[in-house]
Order: structure tokens, then C-alpha cells, then sequence
């Protein structure tokens, strides 16, 4: 039987294929908590729409923080606990000792939640790092982007904000913001505006996808937190085998 881990992630529509990119490298099963698509609204009387139930999407920060603990909560009040409790939220320039503090609070106050085995992770700035770091694997094979992906790549260098080589040094902490000066998100975006005259980059959709295309070596040897979040996460789930695909075998 698999190792169950319940997965909490910050953000939305972005964070929704997290699990299928953790499946292909670990045999556990990653359950997503967080984020939760909002179901369909059911018809009300004479024709009439009822709202939306409350969605699990959108949370991050500090918004994850309080959502966190009625979720993990209503979680065990109706299912067998897991192995692992796994919370992943993207750092946006907050300072991580911070930040994972509050995230163990929200955790551990939790009945039933003191004992069980916790991970939590930061992609830094954002999720995005992830995909710089692997570009050649990302934007550089999906159909998508592989057009126009250097001279993506050469407009993100062009800032001298963005380093590949380095990606999770982005940007810089803005208390106005209570987030990073700029998003990484938004500067990837821009780059492909300016290389593709139809389109757009979306987070919700294009992030997604491309998650699954990472290698996560490539990753750890440019994103220092990343190699931290992945080695906590092998000493609860042993890894797959690596399976080196052909080229032609990405979308």
C-alpha cells in the first residue's frame, strides 16, 4: 500500500497538478488539501444560482496560515491520518524562518496533528524559480513556448533581474507589498508578450503544465531551497527510478 500524504499548497489554479509532478518521482500518494477547485453551483429556487461554496483556492501566506488548520481539521475528523503532512507555499520574499514557524503553528495546534510527521517547503520567490531553473526542460520543449523561448530567455536576462543560473535570488522583500518589489510570474509574462504577437503566459494554466516537465535534479543544483524541500521529502517517500525520456516524448 502506498505512503498517503496529504498535500497543502498555497496558491491556485498553478499549484492544482503538484501531486502529478510528485507521483512521477515518488511512489506515495499525494492527496491535494490545497488548493480545492470550487464545485459547480447547484440551481436554487425558480431558476435561481445558489452562490459558490468557500473554495480552497487562492490561499497563500498568511491567508494559508489560517485556512490551513479547519481544512487539515475537517480532513481527520472523517479520514484515516497520513504519513506525511506536506505544505508548500511560494515564500514571495518573506523571511522563511518566519514563515515556517507560523506554518508549524497552524500545524501542530491542530488535535490529532501534534504527532504526525511534517514537511514544509518554500518555492522562492515563487513557483516559477522552479521552471528557470529547468528552462532548457520547460519552456524550452513545450510546444507552447519552444518557438520563442531564447528570446524569452534573452529578455529576462536583458532586466538583470531574472538569473538562470540562480533563479531563486529574485527580487527583494516591499513592506507597501508585503510581498517581492516585482513577481517573477508577471516578468515571464512580459517576456513572452514581447516574443509572440498572439497569446498570453498564464500561471493558472501554462505554470501547471509545465510543472510536470520538471527534473528535479536540475532543479536542486540551482535552487538551494528547493534541494532542501526535496531531500526532507526522500526520507519519508523513497524515490523512483530516474526514467530519461526522448525529446520527442514531452508535449
Amino acid at each position: 500500500m502506498a505512503v498517503v500524504v496529504w498535500l497543502f499548497a498555497g496558491g491556485g489554479h498553478s499549484e492544482l497538478k503538484l501531486p502529478l509532478f510528485l507521483e512521477r518521482h515518488f511512489p506515495c500518494r499525494f492527496e491535494r488539501k490545497m488548493p480545492v477547485r470550487p464545485r459547480s453551483p447547484l440551481p436554487g429556487p425558480a431558476g435561481e444560482r445558489r452562490p459558490l461554496p468557500k473554495s480552497g483556492m487562492g490561499h497563500t501566506g498568511k491567508s494559508l496560515q489560517n485556512a490551513l488548520p479547519g481544512r487539515l481539521q475537517a480532513s481527520l475528523d472523517h479520514e484515516s491520518p497520513p504519513a506525511l503532512i506536506l505544505v508548500v507555499d511560494d515564500l514571495d520574499c518573506h523571511d522563511r524562518e518566519e514563515a515556517e514557524q507560523a506554518l508549524q503553528k497552524a500545524v501542530r495546534l491542530v488535535p490529532g496533528a501534534g504527532d504526525l510527521p511534517l514537511v514544509i517547503a518554500f518555492a522562492v520567490p515563487e513557483i516559477e524559480s522552479w521552471l528557470l531553473a529547468d528552462w532548457d526542460h520547460t519552456f524550452g520543449k513545450h510546444t507552447k513556448f519552444r518557438a520563442s523561448s531564447e528570446q524569452m530567455r534573452h529578455h529576462l536576462s536583458e532586466t538583470g533581474k531574472v538569473h538562470f543560473a540562480q533563479p531563486e535570488t529574485f527580487s527583494v522583500y516591499d513592506p507597501e507589498k508585503d510581498s517581492c518589489q516585482e513577481k517573477l510570474s508577471e516578468m515571464i509574462e512580459e517576456a513572452y508578450r514581447d516574443s509572440h504577437d498572439r497569446g498570453h503566459f498564464s500561471k493558472a494554466d501554462d505554470t501547471s503544465a509545465l510543472l510536470t516537465m520538471l527534473d528535479p535534479h536540475r532543479v536542486s543544483g540551482k535552487c538551494p531551497q528547493f534541494r532542501l524541500f526535496w531531500s526532507d521529502l526522500r526520507r519519508h517517500c523513497i524515490p523512483l527510478p530516474v526514467l530519461f525520456r526522448r525529446d520527442d516524448d514531452l508535449p
